[in-house]
């Protein structure tokens, strides 16, 4: 393919920190979401220095966080895990999350952490006029401890298969 693929800039995403969509069919802010490659998603992203995303599950994508620059703290925990674990992940390394797995990312460091977000299949995000119509992640406003309790609450609020593809056809139809 004779394409060079850039990004349209940062936004800060309802977790808190910072992304930049560099390949994502599906993503409103995407300067690529003409580019149908449904396989896979591409984005960078800033976790800024002294700080935590908030705790969010991805109910129908897996995502590989490699970092870039610095050193993050992820605490993860699946659905069928008693109990949350953390995973330190350092310069040029990675570390998966998989579908319905819990996950918090916190800087814990002076200086900026860059990641590098490989998404499958594609992140689905959806906006219009500051709305968020649609997003793959799920926010959950609770911390780890209240998280054991809620796991089958949690369940319900799964975004529903069938409002994630009227996102996609809408975003598809609007490039």
């Amino acid at each position: 393919m004779n394409k060079v693929f850039e990004s349209k800039g940062e936004f800060k995403i309802p977790d808190g920190t910072t992304i930049s969509s560099l390949i994502n069919p599906y993503d409103c802010n995407s300067e690529n979401s003409n580019f149908k490659f449904d396989d896979l998603s591409i984005t960078t992203g800033v976790i800024k220095a002294l700080s935590k995303s908030k705790i969010q599950v991805l109910p129908f994508v897996n995502q590989i966080t490699y970092i870039l620059d610095g050193q993050i703290k992820a605490i993860m925990k699946g659905l069928n895990d008693d109990n949350q674990y953390e995973i330190i992940a350092k310069r040029d390394q990675a570390f998966i999350t998989m579908k319905n797995e819990f996950l918090q990312l916190i800087n814990e460091n002076d200086i900026d952490v860059k990641v590098l977000y490989i998404v499958s299949p594609s992140y689905v995000f959806e906006e219009i006029d500051g709305k968020i119509i649609y997003d793959d992640s799920i926010i959950v406003d609770y911390e780890w401890n209240d998280l054991v309790k809620l796991d089958v609450m949690i369940l319900g609020m799964m975004n529903d298969i069938s409002k994630r593809n009227e996102s996609k056809i809408r975003l598809a139809t609007k490039k």
